[in-house]
């Protein structure tokens, strides 16, 4: 009973004093939550109030490099370079101000030097009555899209230089 009551006042404080129990089937490693959000290929996390992760998905922790055991509990600071972390916390506070979901396209680089080029959506994740207890993100990795633009830009590019070099008139 008291393990319990320990691990329900972690709980509390990790939502920043809010009851976050009705969130265990999200957290549970053989919930159908959990099952589903793994095996998203889009990268998914979920923080608490004072930024600390509670979860993270296969595909967060493939990205990044990281064991999901190593990262719960810490913040984006243990994660990322200094000026990228401090973007995601403004980013969360921004998200937790407006009470609304917000959508960017942004570059991070991780503690090992790995640059990524992401879009990030991120909304505040409510309790039943409404009040955020955390950020939630959703991170599709934009890298196939961002060759593929690379890759149209260079032919557009041959083409116009192959159309300049003619010695005749072209229509």
């Amino acid at each position: 009973l008291e393990a319990l009551e320990r691990q329900v006042a972690r709980q509390k404080r990790g939502a920043g004093g809010k009851d976050v129990g009705a969130l265990n089937f999200l957290f549970d490693d053989k919930g159908p939550v959990r099952d589903i959000i793994d095996h998203s290929p889009t990268a998914f996390f979920v923080r608490d109030l004072k930024r600390r992760y509670l979860f993270v998905n296969r595909a967060y922790e493939e990205w990044y490099n990281v064991d999901r055991q190593d990262i719960l509990g810490k913040t984006p600071r243990h994660l990322f370079k200094r000026e990228t972390a401090q973007r995601i916390v403004g980013f969360d506070r921004e998200v937790l101000e407006s009470g609304t979901r917000i959508e960017r396209e942004i570059e991070t680089v991780t503690n090992d030097g790995e640059k990524r080029i992401q879009r990030v959506v991120k909304f505040p994740l409510l309790d039943p009555d409404g009040e955020a207890i955390g950020v939630c993100g959703i991170l599709p990795d934009l890298a196939g899209q961002k060759l593929a633009e690379k890759e149209i830009r260079e032919s557009e590019q041959r083409w116009q230089g192959a159309v300049e070099s003619l010695q005749e008139g072209f229509a």
